[in-house]
């Protein structure tokens, strides 16, 4: 599996939970304990998908400096994922 192949992944699995959160979002009718749930959920879903967006920008700059056929990430120092670069 290559690091687009990762990152294709990531995209399809933002799409589904954009998906998810949208379907929650309109939601009507529902009972108290369905709002309180519909509630919580939308909130850890605007988080995750907040925390996978970020992870999908790290991703999209490890490609850009040469990542992009690398069927391991070994050969990048990442102290700090912000910081990738290649280390030959």
């Amino acid at each position: 599996m290559t690091v687009t192949d990762i990152r294709d992944l990531l995209k399809k699995t933002i799409a589904g939970k954009e998906v998810l959160l949208k379907s929650i979002k309109s939601q009507n009718e529902l009972s108290p304990d369905g709002m309180i749930a519909a509630s919580v959920t939308s909130q850890f879903l605007e988080i995750n998908l907040t925390e996978l967006n970020n992870i999908l920008d790290h991703i999209e700059l490890v490609i850009q400096q040469g990542g992009n056929t690398s069927p391991t990430w070994n050969q990048f120092n990442c102290p700090f994922v912000s910081q990738c670069h290649r280390v030959d």
